[in-house]
């Protein structure tokens, strides 16, 4: 008997051994559970201009299959590819007190009349003067109305500056920034989509040869710009996510001294060995000789080359717009932009209240980046958020929002926690909570929100917000952004 006893365990060990595949085999034979999962994706809609790409070279490389899109580094295959039109386009003509002085707004007003015909083709132009905050001048499709309405305002522009005198007041970048906070405000209440342009009447911002200085290191290294200049690089990023293709207008007058002729700026002068002078007029263009540069181009150039616009010419070109210095090239850009190709692709949905880069390559040839826009938002980008929270603080108001609210401090203290509620059928919601504080030297700090999802509890969607003041603070701006809707609201709170 006792010798016996040892051996029933091994045995045990084996017949579990044995019998451990057959469990498995009986297992696996059942079926698997099915697997799902969900990828939201979105079409996208961009327009590019092909007009860079070289004649020759390009010719039979302009299909479909030779553009690809990079969102965020990403490559995607178009799925559609047509030609845009004048008939596809809105526009927006924005006249701005402060970020153009009177000349340059009669300027931008007579050449953009000259262009009604074009402007009105996709149905509808709007007029928006702000003097300080946007309102709605005109509204039209019809060429005439508009030419009308354009040719009454260039008329009190130059009204407005023979009241002035020989040298209008300056205005600060400080105010100008502030309007151009405005601006994104406007515009961004619209919403996206479609093919739209602003054109905006502007004048050079008076920069010191340090803050130009600084401006191109900064931009170029990547680091934070300085507060006087930051709202416009901004404002460029948030234009161009809202799909504003943006030309400022600086019209260069006309050069009162007469032009010389052509014989004459091709005239050459030299000097012999006996200090004689000897003049050469040619009297035949050999084939293939350039012009010199007309008046036109003058303009452009003097435009180009001036520093004061250089970081208006970097939102344009944020935007996949332009630089206009003259009448000829305003109508080449318009000409140029209601040609542009507009390009359809489908991608992952993007985490909401993200800015993302974007391009358009020329794979069919040398991969170049053609003009479009530089970025694409997903709900309310960040850079609307500041602009939103800046105009509040300058005196904006906020929209009624019917589906954001802020319920009344629990307890009378200055520091006491309020219930923000957002309205909304789905158990979850992307929501984002910023705020700014300025101080008593006139510096604002501002804190853009991360975005945070609500989950709904008793039926509410939910979050505290707390607005304590300290001792070197004058007032406090927030702001709540439903990135589901794009609705938003906010208020300014003052010291005690």
């Amino acid at each position: 008997m006792t010798s016996s006893s040892p051996t029933t365990p091994r045995l045990a060990f084996a017949l579990t051994g044995l019998l451990l595949p057959a469990m498995v085999l009986c297992q696996s034979a059942e079926p698997a559970p099915p697997f799902s999962e969900t990828i939201e994706v979105r079409e996208v809609e961009l327009l590019f201009d092909i007009s860079p790409l070289p004649r020759f070279e390009s010719i039979g490389k302009k299909g479909i299959e030779d553009f690809a899109a990079f969102e965020a580094g990403a490559k995607y295959d178009l799925l559609e590819l047509e030609e845009s039109s004048a008939s596809d386009w809105v526009h927006v003509l924005y006249f701005d007190t402060a970020l153009a002085g009177p000349a340059a707004r009669a300027a931008a007003a007579m050449a953009l009349a000259g262009r009604a015909t074009t402007l009105t083709a996709g149905g509808r132009v709007e007029i928006v003067v702000a003097d300080p905050r946007p309102r709605l001048l005109t509204a039209t499709a019809h060429p005439e109305m508009l030419e009308r309405a354009l040719s009454e305002l260039a008329a009190h522009a130059r009204n407005e500056a023979e009241d002035a005198g020989a040298t209008p007041a300056a205005v600060s970048i400080e105010i100008r920034a502030r309007q151009l906070d405005r601006l994104v405000v406007e515009l961004a209440g619209r919403g996206g989509g479609g093919p739209r342009a602003l054109w905006l009447a502007v004048d050079g911002w008076p920069l010191s040869p340090e803050q130009l200085e600084r401006w191109g290191r900064d931009k170029r290294d990547g680091v934070a710009l300085e507060p006087a200049i930051r709202g416009l690089a901004g404002a460029g990023r948030a234009l161009a996510g809202y799909g504003w293709v943006t030309y400022p207008i600086a019209i260069r007058a006309e050069r009162e001294e007469p032009s010389p002729r052509e014989s004459e700026r091709r005239m050459q002068v030299s000097s012999g060995g006996a200090g004689d002078e000897r003049t050469t007029v040619p009297v035949f263009t050999v084939s293939g000789a350039k012009n010199p540069p007309g008046a036109s181009t003058e303009a452009q150039l003097a435009t180009l080359t001036d520093f004061s616009l250089a970081p208006i010419a970097d939102l344009a070109r944020t935007t996949s717009g332009a630089l206009i210095g003259h009448e000829t090239r305003l109508r080449s850009a318009m000409s140029e932009l209601v040609r542009r190709r507009r390009a359809t692709y489908r991608g992952p949905r993007p985490a909401p209240g993200s800015l993302l880069p974007i391009e358009i390559r020329w794979r069919g040839g040398d991969g170049r980046v053609l003009p479009a826009t530089r970025f694409l938002r997903a709900s309310t980008p960040p850079e609307v958020s500041v602009a939103r929270l800046r105009a509040l603080l300058a005196g904006g108001a906020a929209p009624v929002a019917a589906g954001i609210t802020l319920n009344e401090p629990r307890v009378a203290t200055l520091v006491a926690a309020r219930d923000l509620c957002f309205s909304g059928e789905a158990d979850e919601l992307p929501t984002r909570v910023s705020i700014a504080r300025e101080k008593k030297d006139g510096s604002v700090e501002l804190h853009v929100g991360e975005v945070r999802t609500l989950v709904k509890e008793g039926g509410r969607l939910c979050t505290g917000l707390s607005l304590p003041f300290s001792a070197d603070e004058t007032s406090i701006a927030w702001i709540a952004e439903n990135l589901d809707t794009e609705i938003w609201t906010g208020a300014v709170e003052k010291a005690p």
